[in-house]
């Protein structure tokens, strides 16, 4: 597990780095602004699609304090690593 939360926090790093590249770069006229909105309403999925699993999992299997840790964890990069995806596939359809 530590070697997967590893190579997810190297690929959130390297996310968070080209979202603000582009915040930077691209984010500031209005074809940005609508690619970066357009990412942030994918991002909204995952975010309740991840407070749903919590939920679920709370009620059907009670979780320990290092897997919620570790749950919180993924969630957090998976957030950040789709971001950059919608961000880049919106680049190319937009």
């Amino acid at each position: 597990m530590i070697f997967i939360l590893s190579v997810l926090m190297v690929v959130a790093a390297v996310a968070v780095g080209y979202w603000i590249s582009f915040i930077w770069t691209e984010g500031r006229d209005e074809r940005g602004i609508l690619i970066s909105g357009k990412a942030n309403a994918v991002v909204m999925v995952v975010v309740f699609l991840g407070f749903f699993i919590f939920k679920t999992l709370n009620v059907f299997a009670h979780l320990t304090l290092s897997q919620y840790k570790n749950m919180i964890d993924i969630w957090f990069f998976s957030i950040v690593i789709v971001n950059v995806a919608s961000i880049i596939f919106l680049k190319k359809r937009v």
